[in-house]
């Protein structure tokens, strides 16, 4: 077999094995294609957890999780009523595809990125080797410098193709790395044009792709190399719109749900911002706490992969040299550390956070009622997730003992982008409201004040929430049919 066959064999059958949930999900076939390939790195994750408690070969597990899915799916079809997702036109199709593919096409230089290749196919490698072999890996003290504590989605979905595609090919790990990021990415632009999609359609689609373009803003090189934070990133910032932004989430929480999950599975600062914005949420979502606990299945996922890991002797670099005495008491050697950590993240985002600000404020001085009458929920929420990657960020450099210069130079260009996410996701949903005046397409403006049309869906509230007087649109509900006004 060809390398070239092996590498378009791998990327299809990523596609092709999630497609049926990714249906479930949605609804509709393009966009499956859409999410299919998270569906399939969740699948594999889970796999590596069984194999990892039960023993055996990681495709004995892989076969079995997707037959269940591919048997079991026919049968949900039929019982759970069929409630398409909204913007699923050819058109919206490739208005989010087709301006991600240039810059894609980085996909076909040489795969020789140092931490692709030491971390993420390390661990790919040994997930081939049977549940025994990972066990005993995930102990071993000569590979604690690959952070075998990392969580398993990117790592997993490469070893599934490389049980399918013998040969342990770097091209095959890296076209199916870069699918993966292609998938989250895209699925930030359709958050995107959920969150939007009651403004006019090229205005919605225009804001879709300035956002999902903003993934290659720090550090375009890791994109489509097999690093993963474009692939956590992305997908976290995607559910935190679907989830703070959108009026009334909980109707159907499920992609939102699916994004956490794939946040929380591929990298520990994705687990950890997973359960800030599940917190998040679930404040937001006060008055139906009875529907916020799937919110929390991401954060136990996630902790259930760090317990184990744990259990079998894996080593977390961070956690290993955190010296709580001395952050405690302030030593000056740990917080001398902070202000060239802060000056690092400024070089990298600060013009593009400064000028997203400045917008934000404005914005919300003069189109409060506006954005009220839009259905959009407060732009404040965006920003309390990043004060808290803020900070999250900031303590990861303080605490360690890695020499800080170097840790910065080799790290933050990657670490920063969901800073520029939020910038220009918040940015892009203040100029929609602007073009648009708070008029929405195929629904009637709201009046700046009012009783809430839907008693038992309740506005956001929390941090300077804005009160939700807009009615929610059809394409939000759960039982609504969407119209071709919407669409």
């Amino acid at each position: 077999m060809t390398p070239m066959v092996a590498v378009l064999g791998a990327v299809l059958l990523v596609i092709l094995a999630g497609l049926p949930v990714g249906y479930l999900l949605l609804r509709d076939l393009r966009l499956a294609l859409l999410v299919a390939p998270l569906v399939t790195g969740l699948t594999a994750t889970v796999s590596v957890i069984l194999m990892l408690v039960g023993g055996g070969e990681l495709w004995w597990w892989l076969l079995l999780l997707f037959a269940v899915q591919w048997a079991a799916t026919p049968v949900l079809l039929r019982k759970v009523p069929r409630v398409p997702a909204p913007h699923r036109s050819w058109a919206d199709l490739l208005w989010l595809a087709v301006p991600l593919l240039p810059p894609f096409l980085m996909v076909f230089l040489p795969p020789v990125q140092w931490d692709s290749n030491s971390i993420w196919w390390l661990h790919a490698a040994y997930f081939t080797r049977g549940g025994a072999m990972v066990r005993e890996y995930l102990g071993l003290y000569s590979i604690n410098i690959t952070h075998p504590d990392y969580p398993p989605l990117a790592s997993a979905t490469v070893a599934g193709a490389w049980t399918v595609f013998h040969g342990y090919g770097f091209y095959v790990a890296q076209f199916v790395s870069a699918t993966l990021s292609f998938s989250s990415i895209v699925t930030l632009g359709y958050a995107v044009r959920v969150v939007t999609g009651r403004a006019p359609a090229l205005v919605s689609r225009l804001a879709a792709v300035a956002v999902a373009i903003a993934a290659w803003a720090t550090n375009s090189g890791a994109v489509a190399s097999g690093y993963v934070d474009p692939l956590w990133a992305t997908a976290f910032v995607a559910a935190a719109l679907l989830l703070l932004i959108r009026p009334d989430p909980l109707r159907r929480p499920l992609l939102a749900v699916l994004l956490m999950a794939v946040a929380a599975f591929t990298k520990n600062e994705g687990l950890v911002m997973a359960a800030v914005l599940a917190a998040l949420a679930t404040i937001r979502a006060h008055r139906s706490l009875r529907r916020a606990w799937v919110l929390w299945l991401p954060v136990a996922g996630g902790l259930v992969w760090s317990a184990l890991a744990r259990h079998f002797g894996a080593k977390s670099d961070i956690a290993s040299q955190v010296d709580i005495g001395s952050v405690l008491h302030g030593d000056p050697q740990v917080y001398d550390r902070l202000p060239p950590t802060l000056a690092a993240i400024w070089g990298w985002v600060g013009t593009i956070v400064a000028v997203s600000v400045v917008t934000a404020v404005l914005s919300g001085l003069t189109l409060r009622r506006q954005r009220r009458a839009f259905g959009l929920g407060s732009d404040l929420w965006l920003w309390v997730v990043g004060v808290a990657y803020l900070g999250i960020l900031s303590m990861t450099y303080v605490v360690s003992t890695n020499p800080i210069r170097w840790y910065l130079n080799t790290s933050i260009s990657r670490v920063t982008l969901p800073f520029a996410l939020l910038s220009v996701a918040s940015a892009a949903c203040w100029a929609v409201v602007a073009v648009t005046g708070g008029r929405t397409r195929g629904v009637r403006a709201a009046p700046a004040a009012g009783p809430h049309p839907l008693p038992a869906s309740p506005p956001p509230s929390g941090p300077a929430a804005a009160p939700d007087d807009s009615p929610v649109p059809e394409e939000l509900g759960a039982g609504a049919g969407v119209t071709s006004a919407t669409r």
